[in-house]
């Protein structure tokens, strides 16, 4: 199946950092060339612009365009397991529509008071840590399936 615009992307990711990888789930399928992998939310990457191969070149999307470039994404996150992470969901509801009016003024006047925004920061560091803890019970306690891996 053709795509409509191409990216190329290189990977490099550290041990540490847990994937899921779509062929294993999928078995072989008429996209497994694509090697689709799924990461954990909230990983952070650094990009770098990269050169075409002469085979990459020759590559064409659905409307017989080149690939619009090419990139290596390097994975800065060491993800590290930790149970000691007791956000709630109840305790973060409690919160949204602060969290709203917050976003509303940001997105309406550009900018809030400083409190607000530490209390803001602080509301997504806590999200950020309750969707990591999720996805660790998922992927650590899972134990080791065919479904989830840990490294290449």
């Amino acid at each position: 199946m053709k795509k409509d615009g191409i990216l190329l992307l290189e990977l490099d990711m550290p041990l540490s950092i847990p994937y899921i990888s779509v062929n294993q789930i999928l078995g072989k399928n008429k996209f497994s060339y694509q090697e689709e992998i799924l990461l954990p939310p909230f990983i952070e990457f650094v990009s770098e612009r990269k050169n075409f191969t002469e085979r990459e070149l020759n590559y064409r999307d659905v409307n017989n365009e080149a690939p619009k470039g090419k990139y290596n994404l390097s994975i800065l996150d060491h993800w590290e397991y930790s149970e000691k992470n007791n956000v709630t969901v109840e305790d973060l509801k409690k919160r949204c529509e602060q969290v709203k009016s917050v976003l509303q003024r940001i997105k309406a006047e550009g900018e809030v008071s400083e409190a607000e925004e530490i209390f803001y920061c602080e509301w997504k560091k806590k999200f950020q840590q309750l969707i990591k803890r999720m996805f660790d019970e998922l992927y650590y306690k899972a134990g080791s399936n065919d479904f989830i891996h840990k490294t290449f």
